[in-house]
């Protein structure tokens, strides 16, 4: 459903809503949001109080750099110990210190449900449970590989093999 676009395209649908247009990935310019062009941005700014004020008791820290410098940055702060999507908040910070936040519910329904199916892909939404079951899928899965190239390891190599053996014993 990541990489497929009709699938990302059946989730949005099935929500409800339009799927969302994608804008074509723009070539990385000179003015892209590097570390450096980022501590030189904001580094007047308290962005540590900032953060611990729009989210107190956060436990996970993301920010992704490489869009245009002259963006506001953007946080995605997790307030749980990981696999809990509705626990992500994105804060955006302004270079002037003015902050915005937008929780898991302030989003579309489609957009929900999407962050919600890639945490259940991986088994991390139902806990400690759903973690055995994609544990179990993965291991059943490479079974049926193995037991495929063990078969077909049998019947195209060693049959003929066999069969050559064979002959040349019937022969004397």
């Amino acid at each position: 459903m990541f990489y497929y676009r009709w699938a990302n395209n059946a989730v949005y649908t099935l929500a409800g809503e339009p799927p969302p247009v994608r804008a074509p990935v723009p070539a990385r310019s000179d003015a892209a949001l590097t570390p450096a062009a980022f501590s030189e941005r904001f580094a007047a700014l308290p962005l540590e109080a900032l953060i611990e004020a729009a989210v107190p008791g956060w436990t996970q820290l993301t920010v992704t750099l490489g869009g245009e410098a002259s963006e506001p940055l953007r946080i995605s702060l997790d307030e749980s110990p990981g696999g809990q999507p509705q626990a992500v908040t994105t804060v955006t910070v302004f270079e002037d210190g003015t902050v915005e936040t937008a929780t898991f519910d302030a989003l579309s329904t489609g957009q929900r449900a999407r962050r919600l199916l890639r945490f259940l892909h991986t088994g991390e939404a139902l806990g400690i449970g759903g973690q055995i079951i994609a544990t179990m899928a993965s291991i059943g899965a490479a079974v049926m590989v193995w037991t495929g190239l063990a078969l077909s390891t049998r019947r195209l190599i060693l049959t003929p093999w066999r069969r050559r053996r064979q002959g040349v014993r019937n022969e004397r």
